[in-house]
């Protein structure tokens, strides 16, 4: 899809900036789930807002909080890079021993009830500076509760509503932890999934399978900013706070360092820019050597803090272009790499943008997940809604009311993460999703070994179980893939299409299914008779992403 082409610019509104953007709606920084990457819980007990009132007289300024389901000990972590203003022990008027961080700009977020002795991280306490998705505390059951992790999110001490978490929403939705027959409000039967944490750009910037070349493994080190890219070598580029979100931001066919900075010195009206490594962008707001390699690198001031970057090549041409997605009003604004600007709304409150070249004609394609429509009920179906785009077997209509024909496509359930890649060599996106576990029946949670799975649309996959498990005419494909807490980054390792792949902690191992890696140790691991790939590449606390680094 070509945004700017003939039919469609009358719906499109130019803009030269972000600065005079209506917004009604303060949004939080992009946010991971309370827990490091690729573990897992769910909802303890019902508690969350929406569903069981979260607590007793004056919880009123409180009710967004939300309890996880979590045993003594287990590992809590920051939702967003901050300052810990406050390492509290005691009772604390039933909070018991907690965190709070401060993220800037009036965003505050809680741990509550962490465990009776050491109750935080070696390293952490008042002043302390935290990244996303590090290690903070541990949970527990302090002063007198039953074990379970409160978290919660202020904006200038007042509630706020924490979503997305790790591209997931709807949490007021989930009732009990266990099929009990008493679910959140209305919904009798509505259970708490699983959920894995995960970065919340889990989708990066590479074009799975539509040009010459194979990705490279290569992660982005919070902690320091230091990108590892195997086989091509290390490149600081980013700071703590900072987003990765690499492209093909010059006329190589090599993806380049380049990270979304939520905001800088976090003041109204929080601009957000993009900074390209070794690349001069035309019509940057700035050029400079900022890591003192010897090249020139770029600024881009778009967007706005709370924004999530999507880059793609949506206008034309082979470079990617600088686009984020807002959550809270589903606009989409989209900087070219030339300079040229646009903005189109596609989506609403709570979808999960997923964008891809749905129709195989080389450029992006704006496109949404909606893990479930509200009033949610098993079983929990989700959709894709794909914007100017025929996808087969789809069904047709102007979803957005600009003129043009959408796609919408029922895939996956709610709880899912969106995986989608060409997985079929056809040059064409396909809607995909990565189901931590597969519970055997609405009533009974998942058991050991908690088993994950791929799920992908209009595809057939070798090893795979085949049908048409959405019954929308078309051939699908299911593919046992990993274990609960691992974490899918979908790469072309092998010239020719996407590869199903997982990322999983410890160890830092990436399994790949079906592909014969160089370097790599090979065995069938998940028993379905093709020959997979195991690599090792990475640490806890890195954010995996799948791109051709090459330099």
């Amino acid at each position: 899809m070509k945004l700017l082409s003939a039919g469609v610019g009358a719906v499109l509104i130019a803009s030269v900036g972000f600065v005079n953007v209506p917004r009604t709606v303060q949004a939080a920084p992009a946010l991971q789930l309370p827990w490091p990457t690729g573990e897992q819980h769910r909802i303890w007990a019902g508690y969350t807002y929406g569903c069981v009132t979260h607590g007793g007289t004056g919880y009123e300024t409180n009710h967004y909080a939300i309890d996880f389901a979590f045993s003594i000990g287990q590992n809590v972590s920051a939702t967003v890079g901050g300052t810990v203003i406050i390492a509290a022990i005691g009772n604390n008027q039933g909070a018991g021993n907690y965190l709070a961080v401060d993220h800037g700009g009036g965003f505050v977020s809680r741990y509550l009830h962490l465990r009776a002795t050491s109750p935080f991280a070696p390293g952490v306490g008042q002043g302390s500076v935290v990244s996303q998705g590090q290690l903070i505390g541990y949970s527990g059951d302090t002063p007198t509760v039953d074990a379970h992790l409160h978290f919660d999110l202020k904006l200038n001490g007042g509630a706020y509503k924490p979503e997305p978490m790790s591209s997931i929403s709807g949490f007021g939705w989930y009732g009990y932890s266990a099929e009990s027959g008493i679910g959140c409000g209305n919904n009798v039967h509505d259970p708490s999934p699983n959920w894995t944490s995960t970065p919340p750009d889990s989708i990066t910037a590479a074009d799975w399978g539509n040009a010459a070349g194979n990705d490279d493994f290569a992660t982005w080190r919070p902690s320091n900013g230091v990108w590892y890219e195997r086989g091509v070598g290390t490149v600081q580029w980013g700071v703590f706070g900072d987003l990765p979100a690499p492209g093909y931001f010059s006329s190589s066919s090599a993806a380049r360092p380049a990270v979304y900075r939520p905001c800088e010195n976090c003041v109204y009206p929080w601009l957000s820019y993009w900074l390209v490594e070794g690349v001069t962008v035309p019509n940057a707001t700035a050029y400079g050597d900022w890591n003192g390699n010897g090249t020139l690198d770029s600024k881009i001031q778009w967007g706005l803090r709370g924004d999530i970057p999507v880059p793609g090549d949506y206008i034309c041409c082979g470079y990617t272009d600088f686009a984020v997605y807002r959550p809270d009003d589903g606009g989409w604004y989209i900087r070219s790499w030339g300079g040229s600007t646009t903005q189109l709304q596609f989506g609403a409150t709570g979808d999960v943008p997923v964008p891809g070249d749905y129709d195989g004609n080389g450029s992006t394609d704006i496109a949404v997940w909606r893990p479930c429509s509200p009033p949610c009920s098993y079983p929990f179906l989700s959709y894709w809604l794909i914007e100017n785009t025929i996808v087969p077997g789809a069904t047709l209509g102007d979803l957005n009311g600009n003129g043009t024909t959408d796609s919408l496509i029922q895939w996956g359930v709610r709880g899912d993460i969106p995986a989608q890649g060409d997985y079929w060599s056809d040059a064409k996106t396909e809607p995909a999703v990565w189901r931590p576990c597969a519970p055997p029946s609405q009533s009974q949670p998942c058991n050991s070994p908690y088993l994950s799975y791929v799920l992908e649309e209009r595809s057939e996959i070798p090893g795979a179980a085949h049908g048409d498990f959405n019954g929308n005419g078309t051939i699908d494909s299911s593919l046992q893939l990993g274990l609960a807490g691992d974490v899918p980054v979908p790469g072309d390792w092998n010239f020719a299409w996407a590869d199903e792949t997982v990322w999983r902690l410890p160890g830092a191992n990436w399994f790949v299914e079906n592909t014969s890696i160089a370097g790599a140790t090979l065995g069938d691991f998940n028993t379905n008779g093709t020959t997979d790939s195991q690599v090792q590449w990475g640490a806890q606390g890195d954010i995996p992403i799948a791109g051709r680094h090459g330099r």
